[in-house]
């Protein structure tokens, strides 16, 4: 049995190796969009804004091993593949956001311990 916290520390620390100092009010902006309006509009965001695949990119590969999730799939079309596995399960969508939250706020302080 692997243990989430761990593997959303590991995560963040990924993402934050990624980043540069520039990039925290990238982070702190994605984690208030992911508080206030959910886990499509986040990724939404990302995608929106410039550089972001350091983040995105680590993001979808620990949502994909996450077998509880069952999002076995990401390619390029990865917003349609989130919509498709979390749209009919609110349980799995509510995981997912305190997954997302707590790897985005371990890249934060990773980042600030630089």
């Amino acid at each position: 049995m692997k243990l989430l916290d761990m593997e959303c520390a590991k995560c963040g620390h990924k993402i934050s190796e990624n980043c540069v100092k520039i990039d925290e009010p990238i982070l702190r902006n994605a984690i208030g969009v992911l508080k206030e309006d959910g886990v499509y509009a986040f990724f939404l965001f990302l995608g929106f804004k410039k550089k972001t695949s350091t983040i995105s990119y680590p993001l979808f590969e620990f949502l994909k091993n996450q077998p509880t999730l069952e999002i076995t799939e990401i390619n390029e079309n990865h917003l349609q593949a989130i919509r498709e596995r979390l749209s009919n399960n609110l349980n799995k969508l509510l995981f997912t956001k305190d997954l997302l939250e707590r790897v985005m706020v371990y890249a934060l302080y990773h980042l600030r311990a630089k």
